[in-house]
């Protein structure tokens, strides 16, 4: 994708790709452990943060396998197992704590830039700019 479209155009498309894949969970589950508007915020971060890393680390799918790993395991741990009131308060924190990841990471590396002005990743080499 990123071959037609920028990296943070390419990543929003992804991020909806993604969401549309986990909206069947979101959708059966009676306990609505995923509000589905707020997942799809947050999967839309997360795939502007994923694409950066992939990006930047020479196209590494396993460093993307574990940091979605470590954010899964990190979300188990902060949302309680108990529904409360404040449950899509605390849904809402924890996407705009990861927007605020995203936004950092367009703005410190030109998330809009198109792809023709990216560096393009060959065998063995690392990209240097986004």
């Amino acid at each position: 994708l990123q071959a037609k479209y920028s990296s943070l155009v390419a990543s929003l498309i992804i991020g909806v790709i993604w969401w549309s894949w986990h909206l069947p969970l979101m959708v059966s589950d009676p306990t609505a452990q995923r509000p589905p508007l707020q997942f799809l915020f947050l999967t839309l971060a997360f795939s502007i943060l994923y694409t950066w890393i992939y990006n930047n680390t020479g196209a590494s799918l396993l460093l993307i396998a574990l940091v979605h790993g470590v954010t899964n395991t990190f979300a188990a741990f902060l949302f309680p197992h108990q529904f409360g009131e404040h449950y899509l308060r605390l849904w809402w924190l924890y996407v705009a704590l990861w927007w605020i990841a995203a936004i950092l990471v367009m703005v410190r590396s030109h998330a809009g830039a198109k792809a023709d002005q990216q560096v393009l990743i060959e065998q063995g080499q690392k990209p240097t700019m986004w």
